[in-house]
């Protein structure tokens, strides 16, 4: 018989074995196909994306320097050159009660500061994405470089022309 009294096959493959072998195939090739990424549509292009970093004190400021690779502190990947940098007042708003006003307050000794990094990225339909990242306006990134740590924010990002393209 080709089934036996146990439920195996010829004796020797229970019924279940293969049920199970075969919702593991099948669970495995949707796997692949779900996570795999569609990424021969992206190209490699330069982008500059500009972050900022909240509530800096003057010091951290002056160690930024240009020119210094950028890392994603937590995967520990590269996220770009730093090009430029700036700082302006750190602000905050509060409430005058007695007037019903909103006032702005500058803290003296504390910046926003705005780091612009230029870095290699590949383009997608969906996402342009620098190494593991994806960089996206009001996207965070926890960066660090040589000198500095900490947690931004995208407030900017521009897609460079291609050198080739331009010499044609």
């Amino acid at each position: 018989m080709l089934i036996d009294k146990k439920g195996r096959i010829f004796g020797k493959i229970s019924i279940v074995d293969i049920i199970i072998v075969l919702l593991l195939i099948v669970i495995v090739v949707f796997g692949i196909r779900f996570f795999k990424t569609n990424d021969k549509s992206a190209s490699a292009t330069k982008i500059q994306y500009t972050v900022q970093i909240n509530k800096v004190k003057e010091d951290v400021y002056n160690a930024i320097q240009d020119n210094t690779a950028v890392y994603d502190s937590v995967k520990n990947t590269p996220l770009g050159t730093v090009v430029s940098h700036s700082k302006k007042p750190y602000e905050i708003t509060s409430v005058d009660s007695i007037n019903g006003k909103y006032i702005k307050n500058t803290l003296p000794g504390l910046y926003n500061v705005l780091i612009t990094i230029e870095a290699d990225s590949y383009i997608t339909d969906s996402s342009i994405k620098v190494g593991k990242n994806i960089i996206r306006v009001n996207g965070r990134l926890d960066i660090n470089t040589k000198d500095i740590l900490g947690t931004t924010y995208v407030v900017g990002l521009k897609i460079l022309e291609d050198e080739h393209e331009e010499a044609k």
